[in-house]
């Protein structure tokens, strides 16, 4: 029965082929050999690269605030992997769309070109397009009109056939876990769909390690395109708040344990926020993008953050992560153009840590916001990115469980 539907999809991509195929992946119980196949159709349906040791990257099941998808490819490249990520837009910031914002940088490629880009080594970063597993970006567009990304299974196929694609022989996955999770949405959910990613994984021959860490809190502070690459400068100067250290710190660990998991070494000198610059800069390079634009821009945003937001009582910061994320995706899908497919209207930059006590009219976040949306959005902002609770979350930072094959 898969054979058919998969056949059906790969020939036509027609509206019922997407919905027999999503509605096969969202049983109960799907066969690890189905997922494979799915896995495998998708990173077959455009250019791939042969396997490769010491090929790496971590991805992740997204969700709004975190930034592995940015700092870890930059951590496997210090450690001395070849990092080739494939990836696709976050809601409301991806590392790929995230980058597409400095100026001339390189997001699309073909073989030949990437190929060439490969063999001298380092870390790239791109997006899946009609060379790389286009039949995976179709389904996924599909998944997100439909309100079906967060189905577990064709997550998992959907994540692997970008590994495959680019001959990955060694993947991390950063599974962040809430109520609006991709792969579970509490910690028992997500542990078994960590485990089937593993097995998956290994029967496709790649080594794989999950990472299961909470999500309903904010990971760190900044949320946005243009916020993440903020962040992203503020470490390299190394200006980074303790809230946003202590998520660089989680980055550093994960890619740091999968490295261990992969070499069975634990020499691994520590790593040092030059270190990442550098690394970054080597990706810019790379992909053609323009340092002193990178620059401008993170000055930009930081500049544009001059709206202002306040406790509206005492008590503690819950930030209501899904509407944020929400809100942003709004506005970003009113600035989509033909010439211009990862807008970056809006953003937030929190300032209140969520276990820290806040007075009542306390500043708690700041707004970047394009003026012709302001009258609309700015109320809304305001009524819905927070709630004052009488009692803390109980954050444990850089707290994660492991999960591997077996």
């Amino acid at each position: 029965m898969l054979d058919d539907i998969l056949c059906d999809f790969a020939n036509n991509q027609s509206l019922e082929s997407m919905e027999r195929l999503v509605s096969y992946f969202e049983q109960d119980d799907v066969a690890i050999s189905d997922i494979k196949k799915l896995a495998e159709t998708l990173a077959s349906s455009g250019c791939r690269l042969p396997f490769k040791d010491h090929r790496a990257d971590i991805a992740s099941t997204g969700g709004p605030s975190s930034l592995s998808t940015l700092l870890c490819p930059l951590y496997l490249d210090v450690l001395g992997f070849d990092v080739v990520k494939l990836g696709i837009p976050g809601r409301p910031a991806g590392a790929i769309d995230a980058l597409f914002q400095i100026n001339n940088y390189k997001i699309n490629y073909t073989l030949s070109n990437l190929e060439k880009e490969v063999a001298t080594g380092g870390y790239i970063h791109f997006i899946a397009d009609q060379s790389f597993t286009p039949l995976d970006a179709i389904l996924y567009s599909y998944r997100k009109q439909n309100q079906k990304v967060d189905v577990p299974f064709l997550a998992i196929a959907s994540l692997l056939s970008k590994k495959i694609a680019v001959g990955l022989s060694l993947v991390g996955l950063d599974i962040r876990v809430s109520k609006y999770a991709n792969l579970g949405h509490n910690n028992i959910e997500a542990s078994k769909y960590a485990k089937i990613f593993c097995e998956t994984a290994t029967n496709l021959g790649i080594k794989a390690v999950c990472y299961i860490s909470d999500a309903s809190t904010p990971y760190q502070p900044y949320i946005g395109r243009g916020e993440s690459l903020l962040a992203l400068y503020n470490i390299f100067l190394n200006e980074s708040s303790p809230w946003l250290e202590h998520h660089k710190e989680y980055c550093k660990n994960i890619s740091r344990n999968l490295v261990i998991y992969d070499t069975y070494s634990d020499s691994i000198t520590d790593i040092s926020n030059e270190d990442l610059h550098l690394a970054f800069k080597r990706n810019l390079a790379k992909q053609e993008g323009v340092y002193s634009k990178f620059v401008e821009y993170c000055d930009l945003i930081k500049c544009s953050h001059d709206i202002e937001i306040y406790a509206p009582t005492s008590g503690y910061c819950k930030y209501n992560l899904e509407k944020i994320r929400d809100l942003i995706v709004e506005i970003q899908n009113l600035e989509v153009a033909s010439d211009n497919k990862y807008p970056d209207p809006c953003g937030l930059i929190l300032q209140a840590l969520p276990d820290i006590p806040v007075d009542k009219n306390q500043l708690i976040a700041t707004l970047r916001l394009c003026p012709k949306y302001r009258d609309k959005y700015i109320s809304i902002f305001n009524n819905t990115i927070a709630t004052i609770m009488s009692h803390p979350p109980n954050i444990q930072y850089n707290n994660y469980e492991v999960v591997i094959n077996g």
